[in-house]
């Protein structure tokens, strides 16, 4: 929770998206606490987020659909505070793909969800957990 004096900064990769989320929370006078920024999760840097900048971070989605997954948890972890956390929700999946079916591009991307832990804590990430007890396929 942001609290009375906390701040809110979203970051998308859709110009549209973040236009239409800065307008959104405009309309509703949060403008001064809420901002939304064009940026790429695998450099986030770019859009004005550097080291020590967040307390938490949560993704709803963004993680499967980044090429580079490895480098999106590394731009996370970067810009988390010492003591920062990370939550998201992503899709996985739990063996290969049947290189005989042509799969969307977006489940090719998918990770393996034994190897988001590894990555992680190599990463630097601690206490870890992946749940996987509100998932339909698990």
């Amino acid at each position: 929770c942001a609290g009375i004096e906390g701040r809110v900064v979203g970051v998308d990769i859709a110009k549209t998206e973040v236009a239409h989320a800065n307008a959104r929370a405009s309309a509703k006078g949060l403008a001064d606490r809420v901002i939304f920024r064009h940026g790429d999760i695998e450099n986030l840097s770019t859009s004005g987020i550097e080291e020590d900048f967040f307390d938490a971070v949560i993704s709803n989605g963004a993680f499967c659909l980044t090429p580079n997954k490895r480098r999106a948890f590394e731009n996370v972890y970067r810009a988390l505070k010492p003591g920062g956390r990370m939550v998201i929700c992503t899709t996985t999946v739990r063996k290969d793909l049947d290189v005989e079916t042509h799969w969307p591009v977006c489940m090719r991307m998918f990770v393996h969800l034994d190897k988001l832990k590894p990555m992680c804590e190599e990463l630097g990430f601690k206490n870890v957990i992946v749940n996987t007890d509100d998932s339909e396929l698990a």
